[in-house]
């Protein structure tokens, strides 16, 4: 039936038998898998690492911090001596000095390595920094005694302090419970050392006056109370070795000593004879040179006692970090091979799902724009054809693709079986109505056959303007009857056996035409105007239907266009046949509109548009549409010169005759035809002599020899009236009534009839006979054209003709 595409490339079969599910599980698993070792990474890798860069940041700088802040706390105890005692000698403060310098270089040269610290530690450490930035600055002051004990005492709590806040963040951002409590109590045991060290330098310079000044004592009371409490709190959290190292310091002998020194101090408060005054004299049971001793020696065992604890915590969460890393970066490592691995199959998965996919995408485009229009051609012609093996079967698979591509196949084929019912419901419809269509033409031609019997028999002008409208009416009836018969792809039997004249044609056209209020037909035809329409003959076949396209835009103009206007009708010969050109002085139409209905006439529709609503009010658009496509005919629309429609009808030469026409009667001798028709000029003259010329009148005038545009060698040369038949003299009726009218005769001239005497005797009739005369002189203009072509058509015998329209098939469809 047609070539039937190649089956789609079939996956392996192993590969293929797993479903679809399988595979998607599989694409999932690898995904988990990659979160897995994202969050192993997040919640693992990142803390161990962070543990062991903290581990290792605490053994190279905190660690030798702690010694370089040791003696930054005696050479804070040797400025305040230095100042409390003005003959004092500043050697002993400058060698302090300089072993503090080496300490604090050795530290910030560590320091370094905390540069790719978190932000909560390194913006510590740059505070830090800038406060050991102004040591030189601070000692150059104490030098000169430009700066008080005060001022001295505060600088050196403030760096360090900031050196405390530095070792408490690097404890507390641990991610290990129990080393980051561990290393708080290392911070813990800095802070104490201090705090001592305070105490100690607040007591020097208490020992060089021999008093406190105000407020010290208080402080010094506050201080030394103070880092014994956090002591004892601290000591709990200490490392197992650590502890020892606390009890031999607290149970030893120099601590001992400061402590009753410490306490005898706080004891005895101020001197009970000078309580008013604002310094307070203190007995002190110790020199100046012991007590800077003992407190150095404490405070070495308090920061040795810090150096252990923080280098035990230090190390262990190094090592922790270290192992934890590694042990992770194990198992991450396995399970990031192991996701690779998956990623490779579920990759190989994906490549081959959605290979298939994307060719059952292809196949379905396929079917639909390519497979299912050729079936649908072929039900067209042949709507017994059993289409279900020619839907191919896009894909094969027995997984979950393989059951959509089956279901798709048998969507497809529900789907052509649903087209075949509707064309057989739409051949069968459309049998029924062409049918119905012919069994209405032959009580229509018995109607009209009826009417034109009454029409000759009856005198009364009302009754007989009644008659002529009836057949006007019974004659668009069937016009629209043989619409509905050529739209459903047959041919009226009606049929002629020669060509007939183009202007016979404009002229039975312009008769059945009628405006909606529905005027007297008679003054209807005097609103068209034909002009210039070639002499030349349109096959016998053809000649309803091309009268039937000129009539329904001929009654398209008369409906919408003002009562009593003008209608012209100009024809041109035209390289390819023939031009008609219809222009109206009605309301026209937009151009959007124009455009729409142009391309409607360039491609027309299927009936299926005509369901909308707003379709129906352009039937007759339609109806031109299919008809002059199904004849060749070339129609377009455009504004008139009256600001009005024109339609433009190009008949080919296809349809035309290539032999002369029928001859034209005309009265007397040969002459030129007119610019414009006299057929359907406007009437000025009323007298019944007027009247009873026209209905003795031939169909019109002679017309100027015009060229065959089929070029044939049986041009048309000059044509010769039709010698008139013998009339019979008139005779009166006995009673001396008036004549009778002179009666129709197929093939005969009316010119006989109305002779001279004939003409001026019905200048003399009584009224009511002249009105019977006028009123069958105006609607006889009306009756002339259809009743040529009932006449010629009932007087031409011979067997039926072939119809020459297109019957519905797949060419006249594409056409």
């Amino acid at each position: 039936m047609y070539d039937r595409p190649p089956a789609p490339a079939q996956p392996h079969r192993r590969l293929q038998s797993l479903g679809t599910r399988l595979r998607l599980s599989t694409l999932t698993l690898v995904a988990l898998l990659g979160v897995t070792v994202l969050l192993g990474v997040i919640q693992i890798g990142l803390p161990s690492l962070k543990l062991k860069i903290i581990g290792d940041g605490v053994q190279e700088v905190s660690v030798p911090a702690v010694p370089a802040l040791a003696e930054l706390q005696a050479e804070r105890q040797h400025a305040l001596a230095y100042l409390a005692a003005p003959g004092a000698d500043a050697a002993a403060l400058r060698q302090q000095e300089t072993r503090t310098s080496q300490g604090l270089e050795k530290m910030q040269k560590a320091s370094e390595a905390l540069s790719g610290a978190p932000p909560e530690i390194t913006d510590r450490l740059t505070a830090f920094t800038k406060l050991l930035d102004r040591l030189p600055e601070q000692r150059g002051l104490i030098e000169s005694r430009s700066a008080s004990p005060a001022e001295v005492f505060s600088y050196y709590n403030e760096v360090l302090d900031a050196a405390t806040r530095l070792f408490d963040a690097q404890a507390r951002f641990v991610p290990d419970v129990e080393i980051t409590q561990s290393a708080i109590a290392a911070v813990g045991l800095f802070r104490v050392s201090d705090n001592m060290s305070r105490a100690g330098s607040l007591a020097v310079g208490a020992l060089a006056n021999q008093t406190f000044a105000a407020g010290e004592y208080q402080r010094f009371q506050h201080l030394v109370g103070a880092y014994h409490n956090e002591l004892d709190t601290t000591a709990q959290y200490l490392e197992p070795g650590v502890r020892d190292r606390y009890t031999d310091v607290v149970e030893g002998s120099a601590y001992q000593r400061l402590s009753g020194i410490e306490d005898a101090l706080i004891a005895r408060g101020p001197d009970p004879h000078r309580s008013g005054d604002r310094e307070i004299t203190v007995s002190f049971p110790v020199s100046a040179r012991e007590w800077t001793d003992l407190t150095s020696t404490v405070s070495r065992q308090l920061v040795d006692l810090t150096v252990m604890q923080a280098t035990t915590i230090a190390g262990a969460a190094a090592d922790t970090g270290s192992e934890v890393f590694w042990t992770t970066a194990l198992l991450l490592g396995a399970l990031a091979a192991a996701a690779v691995a998956a990623a490779i199959v579920g990759v190989r998965l994906a490549r081959r799902v959605s290979r298939r996919l994307g060719s059952l995408a292809q196949g379905v485009h396929r079917v639909a724009t390519d497979d299912v229009p050729e079936l649908v051609r072929v039900l067209q012609e042949d709507d017994d054809v059993d289409v279900r093996d020619d839907v191919v079967l896009l894909d094969e698979g027995p997984d979950e693709i393989g059951g959509v591509a089956a279901r798709f196949r048998d969507a497809v084929v529900a789907d052509l079986e649903a087209r075949r019912r509707e064309i057989l419901l739409r051949k069968g419809t459309t049998r029924v109505l062409k049918e119905l269509a012919h069994r209405i033409q032959l009580p229509v031609a018995r109607l009209l056959s009826t009417v034109l019997a009454a029409q000759e028999k009856e005198q009364n002008p009302a009754v007989l303007r009644l008659l002529y409208g009836i057949d006007h009416e019974v004659v668009r009836a069937r016009r629209i009857a043989d619409h509905m018969i050529v739209l459903a792809g047959d041919q009226p039997r009606r049929q002629r056996r020669n060509p007939v004249p183009l202007f016979h044609i404009v002229q039975g056209a312009a008769t059945e035409t009628s405006p909606p209020e529905g005027p007297d037909p008679a003054g209807q035809l005097q609103r068209f105007s034909l002009q210039n329409i070639p002499e030349v003959s349109v096959k016998p076949l053809l000649a309803h239907q091309v009268a039937h396209v000129l009539s329904e835009l001929m009654d398209n103009a008369v409906r919408y266009s003002p009562p009593g206007s003008q209608i012209r009708v100009l024809g041109e010969l035209t390289a390819h046949g023939v031009a008609i050109e219809i222009a109206d002085a009605g309301m026209g139409l937009s151009r959007q509109a124009l455009e729409s209905v142009n391309e409607l006439m360039r491609n027309p529709p299927e009936f299926d548009v005509m369901v909308r609503e707003d379709a129906i009010g352009h039937l007759g658009f339609f109806v031109v549409a299919h008809l002059s496509r199904a004849l060749g005919m070339i129609v377009a629309f455009q504004t008139s010169a009256f600001q009005g429609l024109s339609a433009v009808v190009t008949l080919p030469s296809e349809l035309l005759a290539s032999f002369p026409q029928e001859e034209v009667m005309v009265h007397g001798e040969d002459r030129a035809a007119p610019a414009e028709s006299t057929w359907f000029g406007t009437a000025t003259e009323t007298t019944a002599e007027h009247d009873l010329a026209l209905v003795a009148s031939s169909a019109g005038p002679g017309r100027a020899e015009v060229p065959n545009p089929i070029g044939s060698a049986h041009d048309v040369g000059p044509r010769h009236a039709r010698p008139p038949m013998t009339a019979d003299p008139v005779v009166s009726a006995p009673n001396g009534a008036p004549p009778p009218l002179p009666r129709r005769r197929r093939g005969a001239s009316l010119q006989s009839s109305a002779s001279p005497g004939m003409v001026h005797a019905a200048a003399s009739l009584p009224p009511d006979e002249i009105d019977v005369a006028n009123t069958r002189s105006q609607l006889s203009q009306l009756q002339r054209g259809t009743e040529r072509g009932r006449q010629a058509a009932a007087a031409e015998p011979g067997p039926p003709q072939s119809p020459a329209w297109p019957r519905e098939d797949e060419e006249s469809r594409q056409r």
